[in-house]
């Protein structure tokens, strides 16, 4: 979704506006029937973020976008910041015909999968593994999963992931990795 636009992933999006906006404001959002407070005081702009960052990691894109939306009606949009600015397709394009470079598919919006509907998590896959086989021109064999903790894919996630062709997919563990894990 990020790919060749302006936009921002959310949580560079809810960085810039919690704790590097300048701005003065105070309100609150609803997140998963959390309210969180949302104000302009050092403390108030460090309890959201921390709050909102792991609130919003575990929804899938729709329920974060319109958390998102009454976040920015409170603080303002952020403006453009070329530091958190994704790729172009020409440059995805350009990084896949370099022989040291893998391109794996990752999602289309970044959600924790496990908190999405099997029917979400098929679209956030396959979405992801067709654009990317069409810019690189390659079969997409490689996956990680977003955020790559336990508790952000299941079975029905693995089981998508081998159904749409992925021969090697990659978590976040602490732990060496080998052909069994």
């Amino acid at each position: 979704a990020n790919l060749n636009t302006t936009n921002f992933f959310w949580w560079d999006e809810l960085e810039l506006v919690l704790l590097k906006n300048a701005k003065e404001f105070k309100g609150a959002v609803s997140a998963d029937g959390n309210s969180i407070l949302i104000d302009s005081t050092e403390a108030g702009r460090s309890t959201a973020y921390n709050s909102l960052l792991l609130l919003l990691r575990k929804m899938c894109s729709d329920k974060r976008n319109k958390v998102m939306e009454d976040v920015f009606a409170i603080t303002g949009r952020p403006s453009a910041v070329n530091e958190f600015r994704c790729m172009t397709y020409e440059e995805v394009k350009k990084l896949a015909a370099s022989p040291a470079a893998i391109i794996g598919a990752h999602s289309v919006n970044h959600p924790s999968l496990a908190s999405c509907s099997p029917q979400q998590q098929q679209a956030e896959i396959n979405e992801s593994i067709q654009l990317l086989s069409e810019l690189s021109g390659k079969a997409i064999i490689h996956f990680s999963y977003p955020y790559g903790t336990r508790s952000d894919y299941n079975e029905t996630t693995k089981k998508l992931v081998r159904q749409a062709g992925i021969e090697w997919a990659a978590a976040n563990f602490p732990y060496p990795a080998n052909r069994k894990s």
